[in-house]
């Protein structure tokens, strides 16, 4: 079965890094943005396989959190600028 997942993307120190928009905890890096596609879509995998071989029961809790804005940071931080791309993974 073909499931679609947001990858959302930045570029920090010439590696290219991302996250499942809808699956909290999966990240991973690349040098390029076709190996970081490959390799969140093997973090994906061993979280799923994880998961399913402990049977784990997750659980979730909506929260509030004040939302971080560039113009609320303490200098030097400041947010990436972020890509969103669709990926399969299979």
């Amino acid at each position: 079965m073909l499931k679609h997942f947001t990858l959302e993307y930045w570029v920090d120190d010439d590696w290219y890094v991302g996250r499942l928009k809808e699956v909290p905890g999966v990240f991973s890096q690349g040098e390029s943005l076709d190996e970081l596609e490959e390799n969140i879509r093997d973090a994906y995998r061993l979280i799923v396989e994880v998961e399913i071989s402990h049977q784990i029961m997750v659980q979730t809790k909506e929260i509030g959190i004040e939302e971080l804005t560039n113009n609320n940071l303490p200098e030097p931080y400041h947010f990436p600028m972020i890509f969103k791309t669709q990926i399969n993974a299979d």
